[in-house]
């Protein structure tokens, strides 16, 4: 079964819905209420819950799209859109991404109530991001910015 994210307004959320999904056949991976109730499951939501808003077909996420998907709450993805750039690259170059993707999945361990481990997170991008001036961080970002 083909692993795919079902997005749905928060208000169909429900606290036990993982538990609810599993025990209609679905591999609920994941349950996320950030901007949208996000399913990361395997198995075909939709028969139980409705049709979504969006689906996200994990294996074809794009590269390199991380400041539309974080501003639109999709941290997961914004994360995943920086990973295999950020693997081939080094020096500063690399820091700002890395830091870019902690700080995604700060915002994820957020809205899944993982305050602490949000704030760890947070604390080790920051402690990445101060190893670089200001205006170094600038054009990284115009360089990202601009590509997209």
């Amino acid at each position: 079964m083909e692993r795919k994210i079902y997005f749905y307004d928060k208000e169909k959320y429900f606290p036990l819905i993982k538990q609810f999904l599993r025990e209609r056949g679905i591999n609920v991976i994941d349950v996320r209420l950030c901007k949208y109730m996000e399913v990361d499951a395997e198995g075909n939501v939709e028969d139980i819950l409705g049709k979504a808003n969006f689906i996200v077909d994990t294996k074809n996420l794009e590269e390199g799209n991380f400041f539309y998907l974080f501003s639109e709450g999709r941290f997961w993805e914004a994360h995943e859109s920086l990973e295999k750039i950020w693997r081939t690259k080094d020096g500063k170059e690399k820091d700002f991404q890395q830091s870019l993707i902690l700080i995604a999945t700060a915002m994820l361990k957020y809205c899944k109530g993982e305050k602490d481990i949000a704030f760890k997170l947070i604390m080790n991008a920051r402690e990445i991001l101060g190893k670089t001036t200001n205006n170094e961080l600038l054009e990284f970002l115009k360089n990202i910015i601009v590509q997209k």
